[in-house]
């Protein structure tokens, strides 16, 4: 238990934050938008701040979007707000993958501001010359679109699955991109490898000691999932990882179908003998999930009775739902995703929005500035668990 004394020291702490960055605010209101502040040791001699206190004020105002901090030039206040319209980047390969998550995805990104209707206006990128190396189709802007970008007409860019070369073109024209499926300075992810070690613990109070992981091609999975095995003490029976994906190249990995390769691994399973099978399965792809469970039917086999499944799934989806129940799902939502999208790239104009989701974001540093990922959790349904129904969670 917290004594009151540390209750007492906690409280001026946060109170001399606050004031610092009181202080702070009406500087760069002082100086105009974009204006270089004075250095970090010329604030904590003018304040009388220590430098704890004023980093802990500089990244709570920077994260509100009152100011700004470049490596190796200075403090700024923010840049004057922008006006115009939100743009939404999609790589169009996405909406042909036999998955309903990217269709899911879109339907709730534009209910995010369909409040507003002609807020936010919704573009493909072009798809562009084939790599002859890793026949990867480039993607590229329509004209129009980067004309506008040049000419300031935008405020904000949510992107999705675009490559981090146009990610950071378009932030090159001064607007915040936040994005999904790729890398901006400000980005979403999906918290999967904390979904793994889930998965195993669960499948471990099942009674598994023979457990197998399928992972997605997106996420190295391995060390997460040794790590959870060797935790839980059943390394002795742990089978050789699967990376059923990767068998031959992968050019097409972002729309390559995942249901054969689950029917191909489910039928492997099947025909081994009853004792040399997993009796749990990890799989951090529903799509593949779907097939290996197509397979598994087709020799008799039955999630939750002859091996039980921890799987990846979405909110919402119908991909898994023949066997809904019979599973333990780690789910993400993606009108979560699209809630943390919208907000991230608003928070400019919305700071009070920007407080409820994205303080939870990961500081980071890269080569182009500081950086932030909000990692988005799974939440567990347990076998039997009725379904959770969340596809209106746009507010």
């Amino acid at each position: 238990m917290l004594s009151k004394d540390s209750d007492s020291s906690r409280s001026a702490s946060g109170s001399k934050i606050e004031a610092t960055a009181k202080r702070l605010r009406e500087m760069a209101e002082q100086v105009g938008p974009d204006s270089r502040l004075p250095s970090v040791r010329e604030l904590i001699s003018s304040l009388e701040v220590s430098q704890s206190t004023l980093m802990a004020a500089l990244q709570r105002l920077e994260s509100q979007g009152v100011l700004r901090r470049r490596q190796g030039s200075g403090i700024f206040a923010a840049p004057a707000k922008p006006t115009g319209q939100f743009l939404i980047i999609i790589d169009p390969l996405l909406m042909i993958a036999p998955s309903p998550f990217w269709s899911m995805l879109l339907h709730d990104l534009t209910a995010c501001f369909s409040a507003k209707p002609g807020e936010a206006s919704l573009y493909f990128a072009s798809p562009g010359p084939i790599d002859p190396n890793t026949l990867l189709a480039s993607a590229d802007l329509p004209q129009e679109l980067w004309a506008g970008l040049q000419a300031g007409r935008y405020r904000g860019a949510i992107t999705i699955g675009l490559t981090e070369s146009l990610i950071h073109q378009i932030e090159d024209s001064g607007i915040r991109v936040t994005a999904f499926a790729g890398f901006s300075l400000s980005h979403v992810r999906l918290a999967l490898l904390e979904a793994c070690q889930i998965g195993v613990a669960e499948l471990v109070a099942l009674g598994c000691r023979r457990i197998m992981l399928y992972n997605t091609p997106y996420v190295p999975m391995q060390e997460a999932f040794m790590a959870a095995i060797s935790m839980h003490g059943v390394e002795d029976c742990l089978l050789p990882v699967s990376e059923p994906y990767v068998d031959g190249r992968l050019e097409n990995i972002r729309v390559t179908e995942m249901i054969t390769p689950g029917i191909r691994a489910g039928r492997e399973i099947a025909r081994m003998p009853a004792a040399e099978r997993p009796d749990g399965i990890v799989s951090l792809e529903d799509m593949f999930t779907s097939g290996f469970l197509s397979a598994l039917n087709e020799h008799g086999l039955a999630p939750g009775r002859d091996i039980q499944v921890a799987t990846y799934s979405n909110v919402g989806s119908p991909v898994l739902e023949t066997w809904s129940g019979k599973l333990i799902e780690l789910m993400f939502s993606t009108a979560d995703i699209a809630k943390a999208l919208a907000v991230g790239a608003s928070r400019d104009t919305v700071p009070t929005q920007f407080n409820t989701i994205w303080e939870r974001a990961t500081r980071l540093e890269s080569s182009r500035g500081p950086s932030e990922m909000l990692l988005l959790r799974p939440t567990l349904r347990r076998r039997g668990e009725n379904p959770v129904i969340r596809r209106d969670s746009h507010g």
